[in-house]
């Protein structure tokens, strides 16, 4: 399902720098989960000892009419050259998490929740290949940005009867510092 337009209003002359910095835990929390092992609730094993369970690890949120959590694979290309940010999108029922099947680092734009953008809370981050994200609902976020190579993306997100994707245009052009 493709996000429909909240609000586009790119003045492409302001440009702003955006730090990256790593993904950590707490950096995130106010944004949604980082999925890793360090970030299980619990940890045990499992099938006679052969297997380590780290249990629940994000909080999937799916809300409104007929909504459910889905499973999908997104296969993204990477992006080329200098990235510059100049929209966000949002799902306001429900979170969307973003896990690597294939240990390719990729980076993450988010800014606070609320029907509003504020531009002063967009952070950027970048994974180490090994850490996938759970953006909760309402956190705004930049569609996924994938460095090196193509890369498959296991995705948990929800399905319902409400639009639950809007994108808007924010009103400088952020371009991503050195990862």
């Amino acid at each position: 399902m493709a996000c429909g337009v909240y609000g586009l209003t790119v003045e492409p002359a302001a440009r702003v720098p955006l730090k990256v910095e790593p993904l950590t835990k707490a950096a995130f929390a106010p944004y949604g989960d980082v999925i890793e092992p360090a970030s299980a609730s619990k940890t045990y094993p499992i099938n006679n000892g052969e297997t380590m369970r780290y249990h629940d690890m994000a909080a999937i949120q799916a809300n409104g009419s007929n909504a459910r959590p889905i499973v999908s694979i997104f296969e993204s290309k990477p992006v080329r050259g200098s990235i510059n940010v100049h929209l966000l999108e949002r799902h306001p029922y429900g979170s969307q998490a973003f896990v690597p099947l294939d240990g390719q680092t990729f980076l993450v734009v988010v800014a606070a929740p609320g029907d509003k953008l504020d531009p002063s809370t967009i952070k950027a981050f970048i994974t180490d290949g090994k850490q996938g994200v759970n953006y909760h609902a309402g956190v705004w976020h930049h569609p996924v940005l994938t460095l090196g190579k193509t890369t498959n993306y296991l995705i948990v997100d929800r399905s319902g009867d409400e639009p639950n994707c809007q994108e808007i245009g924010m009103p400088k052009t952020y371009m991503l510092g050195r990862y």
